[in-house]
């Protein structure tokens, strides 16, 4: 059906132009907000295909001859058929831009090392608009790139806007083209006059009941709201912990209050600046606002238009336009079909509009919702090799997939760089135990916030089993990917600490020896496993396969709390430092193999803290023993056992608090490379046993003796069978008696005997 010169027009692709005639119509659109037009339509087709309908191109018309047509361009949300009546149908049909598509697009994905432009766009394309089609990027500033985005449960809409309005740029839409084309802008110098006229009229309410599509404006309002001083938004970014991003932006000279925003991942202070002064702007461009009513379609969102006629000068200027609602209708004898009554004859349109100064920069509120990722997610680290080792960067951080990413990115490309909580950590201290490749982690999200993942640990699962089950409950266990290990055993009576290496299958334990059958908690004793060591007794008779090796920068401290015994087997060397002391206590054993030395750089002294040290010697056969005990108190023995001992020192001292006592069960042995000096300070020595043989193989001897009881008295010195033999021998004495059994004076050239000496 048609009607003669109808003032709204409706048509989709694919059906005749002729199809459908308006009845009436709503419509809604706002700078940020998708349009949307509900139209009444009437048909004379009560067979149309309402699926073919609802998928074709729409085109929604308002007729002003003489000054240009106004059209909205885009695709049906709903179609909807009403009532059937007379042969006709009523339908109704909701008309929104192609952008609207966005909004049925919802994604789970990861934009990486890009800029808001960079993922503005794509969201679009992924939404199926071309660019220059049905979006255009009008935008002016630059902004920096951000190494991880992430839309999370979210529809390109939403992500578009939310983004949008964080960093102040907003859309409108231009219906120059074949399509209703999505502008994306963050500047007021794109704003230009309606292609169909920018000029406004004022006029009072009685001048517009004539056309029904004009350029009068009436009930033109102005609205001030008060407003807060200032803007403050904070945040941290770890990557520099000692900076204080935060910036302030004034919103009003006169206004009272801040308003204080946290957080927003702000990495840097001139990004703080701008997010303040984008949030300034945000609440600014609403202190002067501006309503009207007007006959003009030409009234629309990002479109500048110019007030004339107003009675205050000043409101005779530039406005651009933030929202519009329109309303029309026609033939209002087709409205009994849709049970609608008291619209009356009259044919009309109007809209009411809401206007900013044109000078003012229009940003969007802050309203998107971000998503708030509450809990964990469970992704698994990622890296460029194979697993063998974790693959960190300088930081410490790792990559990991996420769970909805369906990128398909690996090999390190499908995150960015990740922190992980450590138990422990500060300047210089800390612990981490790397994670490798494929392993499961539980990641949670800074402030919920999607861009900011941060790792809490690693978690367990059939292809990587816990360490620890009911198996071995008692334990607390580390275990490295390379087969290290650090077992704690707390079973009663079993409490042990295990220090395992995989290489040469070494160990060090410290508590009960009763080691379990397998280091590593499987049940099934491997050949390492064996190799290490047997607990046997109240000993651990095998401490390696191969050997220990224990090095030091500095020094090394063994105590053992009752006994302290260290076997050095055949082809044994023990080498001490420049100056090196063996403390003898109460009860310390050294055994010593088959003709072992041990060897002193320059002094070693075996010290004794009690009052007599005796020094005994016996034999067995071919075992000979030197024995260090206290004279005065059984503490038990020292003993140096081998079947032939040679013990050479640069120097060698044997103290003891009081004496130093030799009894040679046989005969005592003192093989001297130069010279003996024997220097006596308290009560003397005393040799005994029935043979004492002193060998003096260098040139000369000194025996210079001056006081040997502390008075210079009287020396008594007995002698069983004794030669003192040499090239040149001296003997100075104070008062001497020497009586010998057998004995002889025998030197190669003289005898120098001084001061009162007699001879028996």
């Amino acid at each position: 059906m048609a009607m003669e010169r109808p003032a709204f027009t409706f048509t989709l692709s694919g059906q005749d132009p002729q199809t459908f005639h308006v009845v009436r119509f709503t419509g809604v659109e706002g700078l940020s907000k998708l349009y949307e037009f509900e139209i009444t339509l009437l048909t004379d087709r009560v067979d149309l295909d309402l699926e073919t309908a609802l998928h074709a191109e729409a085109v929604f018309t308002i007729k002003r001859p003489g000054s240009g047509d106004v059209t909205w361009k885009g695709i049906l949300r709903q179609f909807k058929l009403a009532s059937t009546v007379g042969g006709r149908a009523f339908h109704k049909a909701v008309l929104v831009p192609r952008a609207w598509l966005l909004t049925q697009a919802q994604h789970n994905r990861i934009f990486l090392n890009q800029d808001l432009v960079q993922n503005l766009r794509e969201s679009l394309k992924d939404g199926g608009l071309a660019q220059g089609i049905d979006f255009d990027l009008r935008i002016s500033g630059s902004y920096p790139r951000r190494e991880y985005v992430c839309q999370y449960n979210e529809t390109l809409f939403n992500f578009i806007s939310r983004w949008s309005e964080r960093n102040g740029l907003y859309f409108y839409f231009d219906q120059a083209g074949p399509a209703g084309r999505f502008v994306l802008t963050d500047s007021l110098e794109v704003h230009e006059p309606h292609p169909g006229g920018g000029s406004l009229t004022y006029g009072d309410v009685s001048g517009l009941d004539g056309p029904v599509a004009g350029r009068g404006v009436k009930h033109f309002q102005c609205e001030m709201t008060r407003l807060p001083h200032e803007v403050l938004v904070k945040d941290y970014n770890y990557r520099t912990p000692s900076l204080d991003i935060q910036a302030t932006a004034q919103v009003s000279e006169e206004g009272v209050g801040r308003v204080y925003v946290h957080g927003g991942h702000m990495r840097s202070l001139h990004q703080a600046a701008f997010l303040a002064g984008v949030r300034a702007q945000s609440l600014g461009c609403r202190s002067r606002m501006f309503f009207g009513e007007s006959n003009a379609p030409t009234v629309q969102p990002g479109y500048l238009a110019h007030l004339e006629k107003h009675p205050r000068e000043d409101f005779n200027r530039g406005y651009l336009v933030v929202e519009s609602r329109h309303e029309g209708a026609q033939e209002s004898w087709l409205t009994a079909g849709l049970g609608v009554e008291g619209l009356g004859d009259r044919l009309f349109y109007r809209n009411a509009f809401a206007a900013i100064p044109s000078d003012v920069q229009y940003r969007s509120e802050i309203k998107t919702p971000r998503p708030h990722l509450h809990g964990t997610l469970l992704a698994h680290v990622d890296a460029e090799g194979s697993g063998k080792y974790a693959e960190l960067d300088e930081e410490g951080r790792y990559k990991v997939i996420m769970p909805f990413d369906v990128s398909g990115r690996a090999d390190g490309r499908a995150s960015t760089w990740i922190r992980m909580v450590q138990p422990y950590g500060g300047p210089g201290h800390g612990m981490h135990f790397p994670l490798h490749k494929g392993a499961e982690v539980a990641v949670i999200h800074q402030e919920g916030d999607p861009d900011r993942p941060v790792i809490m640990g690693a978690l367990h699962n059939p292809e990587a089993p816990s360490m620890v089950t009911s198996d071995n409950q008692t334990q607390s266990v580390i275990t490295t990917a390379g087969g290290n290990r650090i077992h704690m055993e707390d079973k009663e009576g079993s409490e042990r600490i295990l220090l395992y290496s995989q290489t040469n299958g070494n160990f060090i334990r410290i508590g009960a020896p009763n080691d379990p059958p397998n280091l590593g908690g499987t049940g099934d004793q491997t050949q390492a496993d064996r190799a290490a060591g047997q607990a046997i007794g109240n000993t651990v008779e095998t401490m390696a396969t191969k050997g220990i090796a224990i090095t030091t920068p500095q020094w090394f401290s063994l105590k053992a709390a009752i006994a302290n015994t260290i076997i050095l087997g055949e082809n044994s060397s023990t080498t001490m430092g420049l100056y090196s002391t063996n403390y003898i206590g109460p009860c310390v054993k050294v055994a010593i193999g088959p003709t072992k030395d041990i060897k002193s750089a320059d002094v070693t002294k075996f010290t004794s803290w009690v009052k007599h040290l005796c020094v005994t010697s016996s034999h067995t056969g071919t075992t000979h023993t030197a024995t260090l005990a206290d004279c005065t108190q059984d503490y038990g023995t020292y003993n140096l056992t081998a079947g032939e001992t040679n013990i050479r020192y640069a120097d060698l001292e044997i103290t003891a608090l009081k004496s130093v006592r030799v009894y040679p069960q046989d005969t005592l042995y003192i093989n001297v490379g130069r010279r003996v000096v024997l220097t006596y300070q308290e009560e003397g020595t005393e040799l005994k046993q029935s043979y004492l043989n002193m060998n003096v193989t260098s040139p000369s001897v000194t025996h210079a003796i001056d006081d040997l009881n502390q008075t210079g008295a009287t020396l008594n010195q007995a002698f069983g069978e004794t030669s003192l033999s040499g090239a040149s021998l001296e003997m100075d004495f104070a008062n001497v008696d020497l009586t010998f059994g057998d004995g002889t004076i025998t030197a190669a050239s003289k005898v120098v005997v001084a001061g009162t000496f007699d001879v028996t």
